[in-house]
């Protein structure tokens, strides 16, 4: 894991031309620590409004029962369903990844990750989400939406460059 971490760190930083310093630390998790980090990114053990209210959407869509309730189970629901991925928590500035995934099979998602990683340590994503101490948002949903579209779409467009140096693709 260090070693395709590392040179695929070196790929994005040059990619966007952004350095990165020091080393990204990364995390091998099995199955269950998958599904639990997964489930803490999306508001597991958190009851604020925006973790209710993703709990009540879920219920209209018909994706969780009726009767049940929090956002927790909206979190539950979303880590159950999500497939296991690469993920980049800010929170701790770690890499994380399943360790039972072929690295070869997930290195776009990793370069999509790290892009972020390389973005965090120039930008500070939780700053510029205005992520709240507890994890919940302190925007509203339009402004946290807007704001979370800029910081994919970087993340992708730095996926497409790793892909093709020459920005055919633009």
């Amino acid at each position: 894991l260090r070693p395709e971490v590392d040179k695929l760190v070196a790929a994005v930083s040059a990619a966007r031309h952004l350095p990165f310093h020091g080393t990204l630390p990364a995390r091998a998790l099995g199955r269950d620590e998958t599904r639990r980090a997964t489930a803490l990114a999306i508001g597991e053990g958190t009851d604020n409004a925006a973790t209710r209210t993703e709990g009540e959407l879920l219920k209209r869509l018909g994706l969780m029962p009726a009767a049940e309730g929090s956002g927790e189970l909206a979190a539950q629901a979303y880590a159950f369903a999500a497939p296991p991925a690469p993920r980049y928590d800010a929170a701790t500035g770690t890499l994380l990844v399943p360790s039972f995934l072929p690295l070869g099979a997930e290195r776009a998602t990793l370069a999509h990750e790290i892009a972020h990683a390389v973005a965090d340590q120039r930008f500070g994503l939780r700053r510029f989400l205005r992520v709240a101490p507890d994890g919940g948002p302190r925007l509203d949903g339009d402004a946290e939406r807007a704001r979370l579209a800029l910081v994919e779409g970087d993340a992708m467009l730095a996926g497409l460059e790793l892909g093709d140096p020459r920005e055919n693709f633009l």
